[in-house]
């Protein structure tokens, strides 16, 4: 989004509240080097290079590596108020760089740190009473669809039922491909008025959170809704280094990218029990201003 003119102030009064919150919370803000010579591999995500006379870079996409590192060297609970930069092309909450705020707390898992968005869009101005979803309630609600026993097959055959586009999806041998492309068509959708949080996603879909098995294998992850628009998305941290190392690789390999371009899991051996979000600032203020 563009801030017009007249509404500069207001955002700016909007960015001072949210740094009162984390000051009333005691929670440390960082600054941390937004040219990274490594990548985090993100499915979905494609970074921009920026090329000096001495060494090719990256603009993060997230600053959550920069500041795992910070966590592993003992500095506490953290957050961070930066742009970051995508490859994205320009649509209505896409452009190549925008405001995030990425925060990180000790000892909490991820329902607790809801618990904790929910109370910053509170002191943000936000009404709404959050409604929780588990994912897999969600397919079995609206798609009569259990992911857990579901397959590439039967999913195939839902989009061609539900005359859903799939010819142009990228990777269809992944079942969380067509997990994702079902959930944009007939499930997101849905939340177009009022707080929705998601949690419970899929293994497959877990990136670096932490999976438990309990009552099912599932993501320790989140994603937040306001209206429709996404505007969070939050993990129990995976602290594991052999796991760590597993999923880098194996995201990096999906990715097409080479080990030497991937980041180190050592950067982060260090790194306390801890779960983080990250918010688009942008979105977050412009879902606020019109409730």
């Amino acid at each position: 989004m563009s801030l017009e003119y007249n509404n500069l102030k207001d955002f700016s009064e909007f960015v001072r509240k949210i740094r009162d919150f984390f000051h009333h919370k005691n929670i440390t803000e960082v600054f941390t080097d937004p040219l990274m010579p490594k990548r985090v591999p993100d499915m979905g995500v494609d970074m921009i290079k920026a090329i000096s006379s001495h060494q090719k870079y990256y603009l993060h996409s997230s600053p959550e590596w920069e500041m795992k590192k910070l966590l592993a060297n003992h500095s506490g609970d953290i957050y961070q108020l930066v742009h970051v930069f995508r490859d994205d092309p320009v649509a209505k909450w896409h452009k190549p760089a925008f405001l995030m705020l990425e925060w990180y707390q000790l000892g909490i898992d991820e329902q607790a740190l809801i618990e904790v968005c929910c109370e910053l869009f509170a002191a943000l101005g936000l009404k709404y009473k959050a409604v929780i979803h588990h994912l897999p309630d969600l397919f079995f609600e609206h798609c009569q669809i259990n992911v857990h026993q579901t397959s590439i097959e039967e999913l195939r055959a839902y989009c061609e039922q539900h005359k859903i586009e799939y010819t142009g999806l990228i990777r269809q041998t992944e079942i969380s491909s067509w997990i994702d492309l079902i959930w944009v068509n007939q499930i997101e959708v849905k939340f177009n008025r009022g707080l929705h949080i998601v949690d419970r996603y899929l293994s497959e879909q877990s990136a670096l959170a932490n999976v438990i098995s309990e009552p099912y294998p599932y993501a320790q992850r989140f994603e937040i809704y306001i209206n429709g628009c996404e505007v969070a998305n939050g993990y129990n941290e995976l602290r594991d280094p052999r796991l760590v190392e597993e999923r880098l690789n194996d995201l990096g390999q999906r990715m097409g990218l080479s080990k030497e371009s991937i980041v180190d899991y050592k950067d982060i051996e260090a790194m306390p029990r801890c779960s983080g979000v990250s918010v688009g600032v942008e979105r977050l203020y412009s879902q606020l201003s019109t409730v």
